[in-house]
């Protein structure tokens, strides 16, 4: 039996102006997910398909979308589905509880954001919502 656990809101913020030229490029949100754990894979909300990798493919953005500090732009949905088996157990009324730490910190007003690798995009960062719009970040 597959389970859906949960459906989250992707998004970059700025945390700086960007200057008037900026370079093209490609950003991509992936993870992992430990063997501790029960099986975890990503999965396009509406279609319930596993995305490929299990990676969040955030596309091309065009700076314009960050018009001030504290901006948003390319929301991205996606959900997580436990399937059991291999000693994970997902029984009927389970409640599961995600958590998801940064790589690479964090950033923003007193961290509250999460931090893109060194030596990519500067001035973003990466908030995750939840299904309501909140930010999962405290």
């Amino acid at each position: 039996m597959k389970k859906t656990l949960l459906a989250l809101a992707l998004g970059i913020t700025s945390s700086t102006s960007f200057a008037a030229t900026v370079g093209t490029g490609a950003i991509h949100f992936y993870g992992r997910i430990d063997a501790s754990t029960c099986p975890i894979e990503i999965i396009d909300p509406v279609t319930g398909n596993p995305e490929s990798g299990n990676r969040i493919l955030m596309g091309n953005v065009d700076a314009s979308q960050f018009t001030t500090p504290g901006s948003e732009a390319a929301a991205r949905s996606f959900g997580m589905r436990i399937t059991p088996g291999g000693g994970c157990t997902v029984n009927t009324g389970d409640v599961a509880n995600v958590s998801f730490t940064g790589a690479f910190g964090g950033a923003g007003t007193g961290g509250t954001l999460y931090a893109l690798e060194a030596g990519g995009a500067q001035n973003l960062a990466l908030t995750l919502k939840d299904d309501t719009g909140t930010s999962g970040v405290t």
